[in-house]
């Protein structure tokens, strides 16, 4: 079999059987030796999942068996020490060899057998079927009988079933490195000692001028030296930052939603520095009692109470319980996997039965300078075969009673109250609409549709070229050689390439760790950039940013200042990397900019989903009914305002700023 072909598996090529295949010449092979202990997996590569754009048909499984002929494990004797010889001597353990090599040809085989009915069904099928039929089997095993397509999806409906209720947590943060605070303070110190407020070089004449009008007592009523404090430029010399921002150093917002079937609670939280939070927002809400609670416990340990039914009508409260509420059945809102499959693969034949006046050939595929054998299958697709397709779709879509049911079914979970069947006409109405138009459309394009078939069914590229006016052409594919992975995505026109993505690397465990070179007519040299374990729950980008800073470099110092300058000098060193993981019930994002493995700047994200717990509504003891704009006056007055300024004055917030912020909250009190 060839090497180039046989590396890996479609998972559903047989009817949901997985098919691996093995390399006889891969390195990281199987070690047969019968010496070894079998239950030792240190050695045995795990299956391999891709997902992207090179791999068109999901998951791939790659088995190597080491059959190296001079691999053996030879047998010493123990030493003779001068003892007794006719010591008898430890009998060797031949049955448990024998089950270990049994074992081991036991794997060996069902791996090869796999790719052997893999590659035996697809040419059974090539021999056995026209052109048309032939692509019409690949389709469907590698777009609808690919089972990888909707582990995910059932994946997640079976979380989703086992949710009570809901809660959902999670934070946003920004963190940012010394010296990138340094360079906002020195900013904004220059600022403050530079700054001619909005005069500029008119300064000393509008001062002038302003001195006049003091002594004529236009302004007497005004203290002239605090005024002119205002407006005169900062003496800061050699002292200390005009602001610190150590605080900045890492900022997050903490959220939580919960819900059961009666009860909401949320909550928002800033916090600096990782010390305890700034200000906590706590909301609670009470649908039995139509009631409202809120609650900054920094400042005021009591929960201001607002009954709704004071200032919401019954539809208004109804609307929003809706939207809060919802379903607490979450596993209702989603479409039942089977369901959702059916209609999938009800389109999906109608686009595969349309193909006609297939060319197939042995042809070769080239991805980032490698090579690969394989079959192609080349079809037009003009307009004739596009409106015949077109009709078949709208007239499937005008009439799919189990496709509104579904739809139907989720949207009454989410709103139970609203009602859809106008909505669902109106979108049939349109659907038939296009029916009418769709014999008077013109298309005036034809593409010529290339797919590039392995020996055991896989897709592996995909090539379309217009025929119209221009000549373009977009051709993106994979290869697969002995673990290495070579990918690529081409766009030309009137054979002048306008795009080309490479990328090759290697393929483990974990995913895809490859190296990508970006080349296009609008730029002078190319972008590398590369991915790590790259897999269909997320991977790792990095991407050097000191090539874009060479790209503009003659730009970027005509145009920038000297403080500017340190800034740009971070960056030029500096490295994008964006991360993102995701499992079922929680997902993780962060982008940053890296100097070496410090993050001069990130930001992140954090979600996940749990079942709720209970939610306690708070006591008459603990609240303050909140019944007019006086009410809120009363309770905003009674909160400790002023510890929410210490905190930010601890934090290095100014004291003349801190000062005009306390003037600002006395105001709440005075009123």
């Amino acid at each position: 079999m060839d090497n180039n072909t046989e590396n890996f598996t479609n998972t559903g090529m047989q009817g949901g059987a997985e098919n691996t295949g093995s390399n006889p010449d891969n390195g990281n092979a199987v070690n047969t030796d019968p010496a070894v202990n079998t239950t030792n997996t240190e050695n045995t590569e795990a299956p391999i999942n891709i997902s992207g754009a090179f791999a068109n048909s999901g998951v791939f499984n790659e088995y190597t068996v080491n059959t190296d002929p001079g691999y053996t494990q030879g047998f010493v004797p123990p030493a003779n020490d001068g003892g007794d010889v006719s010591k008898p001597k430890k009998k060797k353990p031949v049955l448990g060899i024998v089950i270990a090599v049994v074992a081991i040809l036991a794997v060996a085989a069902g791996v090869l057998g796999f790719v052997f009915r893999a590659a035996l069904a697809n040419t059974w099928a090539r021999m056995t079927k026209s052109p048309e039929e032939y692509t019409q089997y690949v389709l469907q095993k590698n777009l609808i009988e690919n089972d990888a397509l909707w582990k995910g999806y059932e994946e997640v409906c079976k979380q989703a079933d086992d949710l009570k209720g809901l809660k959902v947590s999670g934070e946003l943060r920004m963190e940012l490195s010394k010296d990138m605070i340094h360079g906002i303070e020195d900013l904004y110190t220059e600022y403050q000692n530079s700054r001619y407020s909005y005069m500029g070089e008119y300064y000393d004449e509008y001062m002038e001028y302003m001195q006049d009008e003091w002594d004529k007592g236009n302004y007497d009523y005004l203290d002239y030296n605090e005024w002119e404090k205002t407006y005169a430029p900062a003496d800061n010399g050699d002292k200390e930052p005009a602001i610190r921002l150590d605080a900045l150093s890492n900022i997050a917002l903490l959220y939580e939603f919960e819900r059961t079937e009666e009860e909401a609670r949320a909550m928002q939280a800033l916090q600096l520095s990782d010390r305890d939070n700034l200000l906590t927002l706590n909301e609670l809400y009470d649908s039995n009692k139509h009631t409202f609670y809120i609650q900054m416990p920094e400042i005021n340990k009591d929960y201001a109470k607002v009954e709704l039914d004071d200032f919401l009508d019954e539809d208004e409260l109804e609307k929003m319980e809706e939207v809060l509420f919802g379903s607490a059945e979450i596993a209702k809102q989603t479409i039942d996997p089977k369901v959702l499959k059916s209609i999938y693969n009800r389109y999906m034949n109608i686009l595969i039965s349309k193909i006609d006046n297939v060319d197939e050939k042995n042809d070769t595929l080239e991805i980032a300078g490698e090579e690969q054998k394989c079959i192609s299958l080349t079809f037009t697709a003009d307009e004739e075969m596009v409106k015949e397709t077109a009709r078949d779709l709208l007239e499937t879509l005008a009439d799919d009673e189990e496709l509104r049911q579904a739809v139907m079914d989720s949207m009454k979970e989410m709103l139970p109250n609203e009602d859809f069947d106008d909505s669902w006409d109106e979108f049939t109405e349109e659907v038939e609409q296009a029916l009418e138009d769709l014999d008077d459309a013109q298309i005036d394009q034809e593409w010529e549709i290339t797919l590039y078939v392995n020996k055991i069914g896989q897709i592996i590229g995909l090539r379309m070229e217009e025929d119209s006016t221009t000549d373009k052409v977009l051709l993106c594919g994979y290869v697969l050689n002995k673990g290495q992975l070579y990918a690529g995505l081409y766009c030309t026109e009137d054979d002048d390439e306008l795009l080309s993505l490479e990328g090759n690397g290697k393929l483990t465990s974990s995913g895809a760790t490859m190296d990508f070179t970006l080349t296009s007519s609008n730029l002078d040299d190319e972008i590398t950039f590369a991915v790590e374990d790259l897999n269909g729950k997320g991977g790792v980008f990095k991407m050097d940013l000191r090539q874009f800073y060479d790209l503009a470099k003659d730009e970027i110092e005509n145009e920038i200042d000297d403080e500017a300058g340190r800034f740009v000098n971070l960056m030029k060193d500096a490295t994008l990397q964006i991360e993102y993981h995701a499992e079922v019930k929680a997902t993780d994002l962060s982008v940053a900019l890296m100097e070496d493995d410090e993050k001069i700047i990130c930001i992140s994200s954090k979600m996940s989903v749990a079942n709720a717990g209970t939610i306690e509504m708070p006591s008459s003891k603990e609240t303050e009914n909140i019944r007019d704009e006086m009410d809120l006056l009363q309770y905003a007055s009674e909160s400790d305002l002023g510890a929410l300024v210490d905190a930010l004055e601890e934090l290095g917030l100014p004291e003349d700023a801190a000062n005009d912020l306390r003037d600002e909250l006395d105001m709440i009190s005075y009123y």
